[in-house]
């Protein structure tokens, strides 16, 4: 993987390797960013949180596809904040 970055870097068009590089820099980072979502999706859920759909915490690939990093961020933090909500309303 390395040679192929090296030779787009060096050849004689440098815009290519730099979005060459720009490209598998996002894509990295991105994986990187759902793995982290996911992580904390099954935190919440250890917390005891409560999700409409078990997919989202219980199949990583499901949750990539059919979620995508938005989809799980709002579901985290909806059900988060719901939690919260009613743990507060409950010391009331």
């Amino acid at each position: 993987m390395q040679n192929i970055i090296d030779y787009y870097t060096d050849s004689e068009d440098p815009c290519l390797g730099q979005y060459i590089r720009g490209h598998l820099y996002l894509e990295f980072a991105l994986n990187k960013i759902i793995d982290r979502t996911y992580e904390l999706v099954n935190l919440a859920f250890s917390a005891g949180v409560d999700f409409s759909d078990c997919s989202v915490f219980n199949d990583y690939c499901f949750s990539q596809e059919n979620y995508g990093v938005e989809g799980i961020l709002i579901e985290l933090m909806g059900n988060t904040f719901s939690k919260l909500f009613y743990a507060i309303e409950a010391t009331y």
